[in-house]
């Protein structure tokens, strides 16, 4: 019977230990001929020699060791930061893009325009935590008013008046171009001639305009949140802004077909009324 013979077998976990004593001798052969004569004296200063050579080898072991433990850990927590970041980005797009999805749907659900204006401003203010915000529409006259607000009392949304080109909203609505305004209008040059109001941190100023067609402004403050509106605070206003006009253009267009059909309805019924009497006859 064969007895299969396997050839030594050394243990990854020695290599590393092996190496060092070994890299120890050689450096400690190479001192003793370089310098015998400090070397050399005895046998306590080689032994001593020698445990100082073994010593800085393995010492030198243990901290490459723990310079690449310390580099992974490093590593691994900026991978970690990356990936929270990243996490985090994701969960505020979600959630602006829920925001932006539940505003264009209540934007279909009504006709009736008050009612509509009143539920995507209470929308938008809870959603961009705005203190103040309102939706002015252009009448005939080329006037700016308040449709729907909030945050702002009543009795002075009722009594708005501004003509285009008139304070800030009048402005934008004149220039047709949307503004994120931090901290005054000191650095906006087509606010410098307007008197900066001291309650207002930040603004977003979008014009509503559909097909063209000049509908309103949508204005929102922050007057008591610290932090000041962002550029994408002023994209998601740009859209709900776009919807808004498009929804109130749609409105008004569902009006007027309402007026023609009880036109029709009425006159259908005026012709229906002169063939009776003229059957009478």
């Amino acid at each position: 019977m064969q007895i299969e013979q396997r050839g030594p077998y050394l243990s990854f976990q020695w290599i590393v230990p092996l190496t060092i004593l070994l890299l120890s001798f050689t450096l400690w052969d190479a001192a003793l001929k370089s310098y015998p004569a400090i070397c050399g004296g005895s046998f306590g200063c080689l032994y001593l020699g020698f445990g100082f050579l073994l010593s800085g080898a393995v010492g030198f072991w243990i901290r490459t060791r723990e310079y690449q433990e310390k580099v992974l850990k490093d590593a691994f927590q900026e991978k970690r930061k990356q990936l929270s970041e990243k996490l985090r980005d994701m969960n505020h797009s979600d959630r602006a893009t829920s925001f932006l999805y539940q505003c264009c749907q209540e934007l279909h659900t009504s006709i009736h325009l008050e009612e509509l204006l009143s539920r995507v401003m209470a929308l938008i203010h809870k959603g961009l935590h705005a203190d103040e915000g309102s939706v002015m529409l252009l009448n005939e006259n080329n006037m700016l008013s308040i449709a729907a607000s909030s945050g702002i009392p009543e009795e002075i949304a009722r009594t708005v008046r501004l003509k285009l080109g008139e304070r800030v909203a009048g402005r934008a609505a004149l220039l047709r171009k949307e503004f994120l305004l931090i901290e005054g209008l000191e650095h906006y040059p087509e606010f410098r001639d307007i008197q900066t109001n001291p309650r207002i941190r930040s603004s977003i100023v979008c014009p509503m305009i559909a097909n063209c067609e000049l509908i309103g402004v949508l204005t929102l403050n922050r007057t008591q949140n610290t932090k000041n509106f962002t550029v994408t605070d002023l994209m998601h206003t740009s859209v709900i802004a776009s919807e808004i006009a498009q929804a109130i253009q749609n409105t008004r267009l569902h009006a007027v077909l309402q007026n023609k059909n009880e036109e029709l309805e009425a006159a259908s019924r005026m012709i229906l009324e002169l063939k009776e009497k003229i059957g009478e006859v």
